[in-house]
C-alpha cells in the first residue's frame, strides 16, 4: 500500500535587524536532494511519527543552530525533487534573538550546505530558489491567504 507523498518542512524565518527585514537561507550543494546550486530555507524531511512543525523546528536547530518558536503554517506546496514528488510545508518561524546569540547563523552540516547566511528580503541572491523567493514576495504582500494550494515548483536545473 503507498504511503503517499514524502513530507517535507521549510521554515521561513525572518528577523529586523536595525530596520532591515533579514531571511535566514542555506546554500545547497550536491548532497541535497535536490536545488543544488541555491539558497534555500532551511529545512528538511520529517521523521515517522513526528509533527511537521516539531520538524521546523529540530532542522533549523540541526541544520543553522538557531531554536525557533511558534511554527505558523504558512502554506503548502507539492515540489518536484530531484528524488521525486514531495509534500512541503512552509512555517513561519519565531526567533529570540537574545537565546540565539543574536541570531547568528552556524553551518552544522557543512556536508549539505555551502554556506548559510542572513540576506536582505529585498536584496536577495540571484541563485535564490524561485519557491522562496514566491514566499518572500506573498510574505512582503501580505498575502499569505491568496497562495494557491499546491503551488508546484520545477525541478532546479544547475
Amino acid at each position: 500500500m503507498s504511503r503517499g507523498l514524502p513530507i517535507g518542512v521549510s521554515a521561513l524565518i525572518i528577523v529586523n535587524d536595525n530596520g532591515v527585514k533579514k531571511i535566514a537561507l542555506t546554500l545547497r550543494n550536491k548532497n541535497c536532494r535536490s536545488m543544488h546550486g541555491l539558497w534555500a530555507l532551511p529545512g528538511g524531511a520529517a521523521e515517522d511519527g513526528e509533527f511537521p512543525s516539531q520538524t521546523a523546528i529540530r532542522e533549523v536547530k540541526e541544520e543553522i543552530g538557531l531554536i525557533i518558536h511558534d511554527p505558523f503554517l504558512r502554506m503548502d506546496t507539492i515540489l518536484d525533487a530531484d528524488d521525486g514528488w514531495w509534500y512541503n510545508i512552509c512555517y513561519e518561524c519565531s526567533l529570540n534573538q537574545d537565546e540565539n546569540n543574536m541570531g547568528d547563523l552556524i553551518n552544522l552540516e557543512p556536508d549539505k550546505f555551502d554556506d548559510v547566511n542572513w540576506f536582505d528580503i529585498n536584496n536577495l541572491p540571484e541563485n535564490t530558489a524561485e519557491f522562496v523567493k514566491q514566499i518572500v514576495e506573498y510574505y512582503k504582500t501580505g498575502n499569505f491567504n491568496m497562495i494557491p494550494l499546491n503551488y508546484v515548483q520545477e525541478r532546479s536545473i544547475i
